[in-house]
């Protein structure tokens, strides 16, 4: 029988979601394809026909939840912001409100991370995707303000990433509210910097 193009794309979504799923709750290591399958309801070689390893699986589950869902929309979220500040804000809550409602993100990461050290495919798929989340913050930036060279949008892009990050470490069983607050914070303050002429390189 020969399967609708929905009924692939549902079948290879519903592998993603298990991936995730146990990924998340796992970790990369401790998860198996197998198991993935099961969670899934499809069979083990389905899989590989997809995603032809269990390292392409996480680089397509990655790819999916921080980028496909992350990065697209938060572009949707801060078209309602109505000045700066409100741009800013709706940013941050947007990360926030992203990783709390994706519980298994953090962990998802921290494999990725992890497993990125001795795997230069995983390495080079982690190195895209903060690529991509550091063009995300320079659209923001400069929404936010155009008086930026291209150095200084590098150099506050990766800060309010690092600011982020170190904020989701810190607060990963509960990264709501503290992250908005915190993260509002740090972030107006580089900004109150970057306008007062301090130069953080």
């Amino acid at each position: 029988m020969v399967r609708g193009k929905n009924d692939i794309e549902d079948r290879r979504f519903a592998i993603l979601e298990a991936a995730y799923s146990l990924f998340g709750q796992q970790g990369y290591v401790h998860t198996s394809i197998k198991q993935i399958a099961q969670e899934a309801g499809v069979g083990h070689g389905l899989i590989l026909h997809h995603f032809g390893t269990k390292e392409g699986l996480l680089i397509e589950v990655v790819r999916e939840w921080i980028v496909n869902r992350g990065l697209v929309e938060v572009f949707e979220d801060v078209k309602k912001a109505e000045d700066s500040d409100d741009l800013m804000r709706m940013a941050i809550e947007h990360v926030a409100n992203f990783r709390n409602e994706n519980q298994g993100w953090f962990t998802l990461m921290l494999s990725l991370w992890l497993e990125a050290r001795r795997n230069p495919a995983l390495s080079k798929t982690l190195e895209e995707i903060y690529m991509a989340m550091r063009e995300t913050i320079k659209e923001l930036l400069h929404r936010w303000s155009s008086d930026w060279s291209t150095d200084q949008l590098e150099t506050y892009a990766t800060l309010i990433l690092a600011l982020i990050d170190g904020l989701t470490l810190q607060f990963s069983r509960n990264p709501g509210d503290q992250i908005v607050t915190l993260g509002t914070i740090g972030i107006s303050t580089l900004l109150e910097g970057k306008q007062k002429g301090v130069d953080p390189n």
